[in-house]
């Protein structure tokens, strides 16, 4: 009867961490992250940019992250490329109002759930954020490529 209740306890305690990481709640942990250097942004504001991407990939299934970047000159080519080809920012944004991050990813053999090819890596994924004024936060409003 012991040895039972501590295969239970065990076999609980492992479909937790298990289903954390197909959750996506540790799936960032390992990454590297690189913001960069900027005129546009402060050091603090990239970081902010850089959380509130990594918190929305905290909901892709079974997609572990493995790098995000900020880097200024793409960043700039690929917001003139959203306003004038693109589906334009959300908000109304500006230029001076919309960051684009990069991002390479794992997505693992469960993220075909979430539309990924599974045990494929993504690269150059942007993530592109927005705010409604330079004292506002950068939200999401997309990401992908295209």
């Amino acid at each position: 009867m012991k040895r039972a209740a501590i295969l239970f306890l065990a076999l609980a305690m492992f479909s937790s961490l298990t289903a954390c990481t197909l959750s996506g709640a540790d799936n960032a942990a390992n990454a590297i992250v690189d913001i960069g250097s900027s005129t546009k942004f402060s050091e603090k504001e990239i970081k902010s940019a850089v959380d509130a991407a990594i918190e929305k990939f905290h909901h892709f299934e079974d997609c572990d992250l493995i790098r995000i970047w900020y880097d200024e000159e793409q960043s700039n080519s690929l917001i003139e490329g959203e306003l004038n080809y693109g589906n334009g920012l959300v908000f109304g944004a500006t230029k001076e109002n919309a960051i684009i991050l990069l991002s390479d990813f794992y997505a693992g053999p469960a993220a075909i759930n979430g539309g990924f090819n599974p045990d494929h890596t993504y690269r150059n994924w942007k993530w592109i954020l927005t705010r409604e004024n330079p004292n506002s936060s950068c939200e999401v409003s997309s990401w992908g490529y295209g």
